[in-house]
């Protein structure tokens, strides 16, 4: 059996993450298929080191991407690509069953097409594409003595200040003696190096990992709490407790939190005042959040 996965195109670090749970969910339904992945962007490579892959086509030119879509017949496709109506044409020409987001073609056409949900968690979405008889599944990890923190985020706006990460460590492992700390820290975020280093208590620190380490590390976590980041997106889509920090300084969090947050059981979110810093989330809160996750 083929599969193709026509991925959506955003080029970020936690959007290319929250493909996984999709292609995870086919490989357990058909562990004899092979998967084929369609994107615009290099990130997608870096999926490799989580599943298994048949091919990986990278290809900017819609035109270059369907030439080397014909070189297979696929049983299955699945375009994640909602707005899409050149390819969702393209598909219609091909033979196997198709499944897509809902449009004048697919809705008549395809296999499958349900509409795109903005309200919920984006994993949740590509899911809902999955054939009728395969399960969805998320992730899965044996979980250690260990809350990782993670201090990080592509832009500053959604940064908590490396002081408050460090002052609740400090409270955690008072608190929780029996469980370390580990603060996930990406190139990015190298600063905080020599800060955290130079604190009076000593964390442990895994520094600018490849994403099959640092995906072992988040998934083994008893707890994470993060910014609103790419790494935070491997807590969401697996069976690990979570607290995803926002801010709301430019009014957005709400909307933030409806499509990239996945609300289940074990996870919380905290959004700062309304128009105000992420630092205007309070220590105590997030303390008491995390109590409540460590019962």
């Amino acid at each position: 059996m083929n599969i193709a996965i026509f991925l959506q195109n955003r080029p970020h670090f936690g959007t290319t993450l929250i493909h996984l749970p999709l292609i995870h969910s086919l490989q357990l339904a058909y562990p004899d298929a092979n998967i084929f992945l369609f994107s615009k962007n290099e990130s997608t490579h870096l999926l490799t080191k989580i599943v298994s892959l048949k091919k990986v086509f990278v290809a900017k030119n819609r035109f270059t991407e369907i030439k080397n879509y014909r070189t297979t017949n696929f049983d299955i496709t699945i375009s994640l690509r909602k707005n899409s109506l050149f390819l969702s044409c393209v598909l219609l020409l091909s033979k196997g069953k198709k499944y897509a987001y809902t449009n004048t073609i697919t809705k008549l056409f395809f296999t499958k097409s349900v509409p795109y949900q903005k309200d919920i968690y984006r994993a949740e979405n590509f899911l809902n594409l999955l054939p009728d008889e395969v399960p969805a599944h998320y992730f899965h990890g044996k979980k250690k003595q260990y809350i990782s923190l993670i201090p990080a985020g592509e832009y500053k706006i959604k940064h908590w200040a490396i002081q408050n990460y460090l002052q609740l460590a400090d409270t955690l492992v008072k608190l929780y003696p029996n469980i370390d700390v580990n603060f996930v820290l990406g190139q990015a975020e190298k600063d905080y190096l020599d800060i955290i280093k130079k604190h009076n208590r000593t964390y442990s620190i895994s520094f600018h990992r490849d994403i099959d380490e640092l995906f072992e590390i988040i998934t083994s976590s008893q707890l994470v709490i993060a910014n609103d980041c790419g790494p935070a997106h491997i807590a969401q889509i697996s069976d690990t407790s979570n607290i995803i920090l926002y801010s709301d300084e430019n009014f957005k969090a709400d909307k933030t939190v409806n499509e990239w947050f996945r609300k289940k059981e074990n996870a919380r979110y905290i959004i700062s005042d309304a128009g105000k810093s992420i630092n205007t989330i309070k220590i105590e809160i997030v303390i008491k959040t995390a109590q409540s996750l460590l019962i």
